[in-house]
């Protein structure tokens, strides 16, 4: 059993990880995203006035034309949504870590484990997030790099049992 639990620290954490690695690449985006959208429309306003009292529409629809498919390419590509729920997962597989350290430190029966196993399935269902290999990747070194030095004790593994 402490194998099995050992496996869900590990994973809960990697996961943790790597959504909220996720969830801070596509607030990013968001950002850059939609200044670049407000700072091209912005230009296309003001060159849409100078370019109207100067008999030039051309160019101040050009303009305002590439804010809006910025704009709706902000949208469609739904980089705050995917932020968001990957915040979400990120909370989620955080507390799910915590559980089973609790698991680790006390005395677990098989169906404690068993819940945890479903409640871990039940946060990878929902928004379809996109996966990062190179996110992923780190997460998953990061993780077991990390878990393994938070129960450490003079050297060995910290065992319970």
């Amino acid at each position: 059993m402490r194998e099995m639990i050992w496996v869900g620290i590990l994973e809960a954490d990697r996961l943790e990880r790597y959504y909220h690695m996720v969830a801070d690449k596509n607030d990013g985006f968001h950002r850059v995203i939609s200044f670049i959208a407000l700072a091209v429309g912005s230009v296309g306003v003001a060159t849409a006035v100078g370019a109207t009292v100067a008999g030039n529409p051309t160019i101040s629809a050009l303009i305002l034309g590439v804010a809006f498919i910025l704009s709706l390419f902000l949208h469609i590509a739904d980089f705050s949504g995917i932020a968001v729920a990957a915040q979400m997962k990120s909370e989620q597989y955080s507390q799910l870590a915590t559980d089973w350290r609790r698991l680790w430190y006390g005395e677990p029966a098989l169906e404690d484990i068993m819940e945890l196993r479903r409640k871990s399935e039940r946060i990878g269902t929902g928004y379809a997030i996109p996966l990062y290999e190179k996110l992923h990747a780190r997460a998953q070194r990061d993780a077991y790099l990390a878990v393994p030095q938070e129960f450490m004790v003079g050297g060995e593994l910290e065992s319970q049992a």
